[in-house]
């Protein structure tokens, strides 16, 4: 027959409860581990123990030792693995916190939390997406599966962080390999930009002997470039079209609604850009000027 531990002031049933500490179900006396430890040491045969017992340090026991009471970590692990598996994630995650009511410090359950909220149906899908870079580094539960995570799970992590950084690797030198083979042709196209500019519905291009040439839609006059002389580039906006003499003068043709073909006054600009209704210029001693629609402050560049 099995032994209890019973309360030694009336002789109720001891409960363990979490912290290592044995309470009376009938007078409520509380009973240390240490006490716990000398009175199991005392009784030969099956010991019975309902509730939550931690227990720390060595004891000695003759016979069995019978834990009855709240699941173990080790088991609610298990209950939320199969869980996962059948992908019935709430349930995985009711399992997971549940064993961390029981092991606060469980890597297992960290991590379990990480896959159930990821939708993954074991390790080897989560590895796959850690891998491809889906899952946030910063993620407070996989902080805590590595916090706490075993031997075997640390070395588990290095071989998946292994994976991750060689992918990474693969992935840079083919950019920079792309880099290298196309520095060429993007030299070679550099020498041609502001050549050629297209808006929203016409096209201008600049001729080798700085005339200017231009296409499409003239509703607003933007393709009124004809005369233009002695331009070193040209940029199409909306409605409307700027060129940048070699004096560094601007000229600006075709729809002025908000301003954006005020720029005889500039001088001095070594690059001139069209947007949608707004003409910003490089100043050859870096400043940058700007005229036009200044919606959500576009032009505010006196600054810069």
């Amino acid at each position: 027959m099995a032994a209890k531990l019973q309360c030694e002031i009336c002789g109720g049933k001891l409960v363990g409860k979490p912290g290592g500490i044995f309470e009376c179900e009938s007078c409520g006396t509380e009973y240390s581990t240490e006490w716990a430890k000398a009175k199991i040491q005392e009784i030969q045969g099956t010991v019975k123990v309902e509730g939550t017992v931690d227990v720390k340090g060595t004891v000695q026991v003759e016979g069995p030792v019978k834990v009855e009471g709240a699941a173990s970590a080790q088991s609610l692990i298990k209950r939320g693995n199969l869980a996962l598996e059948d992908g019935k994630w709430n349930d995985a995650r009711k399992y997971f916190d549940e064993a961390l009511n029981a092991d606060p410090e469980n890597a297992e359950a960290y991590l379990g939390l990480v896959m159930a909220k990821k939708k993954h149906r074991n390790k080897e899908a989560f590895a796959t997406s850690y891998i491809d870079g889906q899952i946030e580094d910063d993620d407070n539960n996989l902080k805590r599966a590595r916090q706490f995570a075993d031997k075997k799970l640390i070395a588990w992590f290095a071989k998946i962080d292994k994976e991750l950084e060689n992918k990474r690797n693969v992935e840079k030198a083919k950019v920079e390999e792309a880099k290298r083979r196309l520095a060429p042709e993007r030299e070679r196209i550099s020498k041609y930009r502001g050549l050629l500019s297209a808006g929203y519905s016409h096209t201008v291009g600049l001729k080798s002997d700085g005339t200017v040439v231009a296409v499409g839609s003239n509703h607003c006059g933007q393709c009124d470039v004809a005369s233009w002389k002695d331009i070193v580039a040209v940029s199409a906006g909306l409605d409307y079209t700027v060129g940048l003499k070699s004096d560094g003068t601007v000229v600006a043709v075709g729809d002025n609604d908000e301003g954006q073909c005020d720029v005889a006054s500039w001088k001095d600009i070594v690059a001139v850009l069209a947007g949608s209704s707004h003409t910003v210029g490089l100043k050859s001693d870096g400043t940058v000027v700007a005229v036009g629609d200044n919606d959500e402050g576009r032009c505010d560049v006196a600054g810069s």
